[in-house]
């Protein structure tokens, strides 16, 4: 067995975008999303805060379809 130092997301200062799960570095300036009851829930990636509400929906569905196709993806591997 090989084992091997890898540096995680948040060593990297990487964080998860709430909307589209994208992987992004996070400015000073974030995008921070927040539910219908004021609670925060998390950043949002440029990319979602760029795109406007029709791009942000087309984004989350990207995402969507992209799990579904690991989850189809690691059910044939009987995960």
């Amino acid at each position: 067995m090989k084992t091997q130092q890898e540096r995680t997301d948040e060593e990297l200062g990487l964080a998860p975008c709430e909307l589209c799960g994208t992987l992004f570095k996070p400015g000073s300036i974030v995008g921070m999303f927040r539910g219908d009851d004021g609670n925060l829930i998390g950043g949002v990636c440029p990319e979602c805060l760029n795109a406007g509400k029709e791009g942000v929906k087309d984004r989350i569905r990207d995402a969507i379809k992209h799990h579904e196709r690991e989850l189809q993806r690691l059910k044939g591997l009987g995960v």
